[in-house]
């Protein structure tokens, strides 16, 4: 059947039978058409069911009456074919599929300009990637009932039964895992709090915990530390050698092999650090899309925010760091993965009497705030000369890890060990 054909024999089914159009009307659209007669008669159809009426020739007409010879033009397509023997859904996928190959063959002449005029490489590959995305966009899909919304529901909630209320990803730490569930696919998560508080610390925890204990694959996005910094942090958090000794070559004999066995262990983890050679969110989006197809990964890292660049005008830094947040949460849902992103606080905090940073406190916070879906902030007395809590109870080595912001958990704080000397967190035995 001719391209046009098909055009017509959709027009002419709907015509016939008006209620046959709700079986398209959430995938099928005006644009999918390429007579640009036809796609003006399909809109026009899809207005007039809009507003509760039945679409006829005489409506039409009237309508598209600057369409020369519109009625005649309409009198044919009802007569098109038989309409009640025309499979809708099919005849719509194959009009689909066609509009598609169009748009790929226009999109393949749109690269062929845009290199002749040597555009940045990486802007290029990041709008071929989303008009790709858009052309591949699933189409015909229907949308699910109530009914089956509510058994995938049922389905959900059964699953999560004699989980121990864990069903996302562990951290490795007891009472964060309680408070959060674990790490959820889609979620992205911010980690907050002023410099030398141990934002990078907690994350490199959270990565090794994840692929040490539950083989979950991991990359850890470094915009300021080198891999060789980031993997001398993780060999300390497991064999308790400080990095100081390493970076300064003060190791006996018996820690260098303590080192190396450890370094034959992680080596063996599913981790993988980027030292993200570009600050550029293009460049940052379209590397963890190729970690997601050859690596499986399920947690992101981004270390930080605020080292992420992006081109918007002349916008606000603020307004920058909105798109990046936004792109990461996008990202997230795309591909069904965490991200945990890092984020500096403004300074003031440091130098105001309650040093205890809240949510308005993350640098550039607006759209932060908004995207998240947890915002976690550190706080560690000892950091600023503070020996005591209200209680009288002793602080030194204790960090506050607030959960600020919480869109499914609600907002509360727990206590993590902190050994500064190895940067390492571990679950706090008292209570809070």
């Amino acid at each position: 059947m001719e391209y046009h054909d098909i055009e017509k024999s959709i027009i002419s089914v709907i015509l016939n039978y008006p209620d046959k159009f709700f079986e398209v009307s959430d995938f099928l659209f005006a644009d999918h058409f390429e007579d640009e007669t036809h796609k003006k008669i399909y809109q026009e159809i899809r207005n007039i069911i809009a507003l509760g009426g039945e679409p006829d020739i005489i409506k039409l007409s009237h309508v598209l009456k600057k369409i020369k010879n519109i009625k005649v033009t309409l009198s044919k397509i009802l007569t098109h074919n038989n309409a009640l023997t025309c499979d809708l859904k099919y005849m719509s996928a194959l009009l689909i599929q066609e509009e598609k190959k169009r748009n790929l063959n226009q999109l393949s002449l749109d690269i062929k300009n845009r290199l002749s005029e040597d555009q940045d490489i990486l802007e290029l590959i990041s709008y071929v990637s989303a008009k790709v995305d858009n052309i591949s966009d699933i189409d015909g899909s229907e949308s699910k009932s109530l009914n089956d919304q509510l058994n995938d529901m049922i389905e959900d909630v059964e699953n999560r039964i004699g989980t121990n209320g864990i069903t996302g990803i562990p951290s490795g730490f007891e009472k964060v895992d309680s408070f959060t569930g674990g790490w959820q696919p889609t979620d992205l998560i911010v980690i907050g709090g002023a410099s030398s508080m141990g934002k990078t610390s907690l994350a490199l925890n959270f990565v090794y915990n994840a692929s040490k204990l539950n083989k979950v694959p991991c990359v850890m996005f470094s915009y300021e530390m080198s891999s060789n910094q980031l993997l001398m942090r993780l060999i300390s958090m497991e064999t308790n050698i400080n990095t100081k000794w390493m970076m300064q070559g003060a190791l006996n004999k018996q820690d260098l092999e303590k080192v190396k066995q450890c370094a034959d262990y992680i080596r063996s983890l599913p981790i993988i650090i980027d030292e993200c050679k570009k600050t550029s969110l293009d460049y940052l989006i379209n590397r963890i899309r190729k970690h997601y197809l050859s690596n499986k990964i399920k947690i992101v890292i981004v270390d930080y925010l605020q080292l992420v660049s992006t081109k918007v005008g002349k916008g606000t830094r603020e307004q920058e760091v909105s798109k990046i947040t936004r792109a990461l949460k996008n990202i997230a849902k795309e591909l069904n993965i965490t991200i945990i992103a890092l984020s500096q606080l403004n300074r003031g905090v440091s130098h105001r009497e309650n040093n205890t940073p809240t949510l308005s406190d993350l640098r550039e916070s607006g759209e932060i705030e908004q995207a998240s879906d947890v915002v976690i902030l550190i706080y560690r007395p000892e950091y600023y000369g503070i020996s005591k809590d209200q209680d009288g109870k002793d602080v030194k080595g204790v960090a506050e890890i607030i959960f600020a912001k919480g869109r499914n958990i609600g907002v509360g704080k727990i206590k993590l060990k902190f050994i500064q000397n190895l940067t390492k967190f571990e679950n706090y035995e008292n209570d809070f």
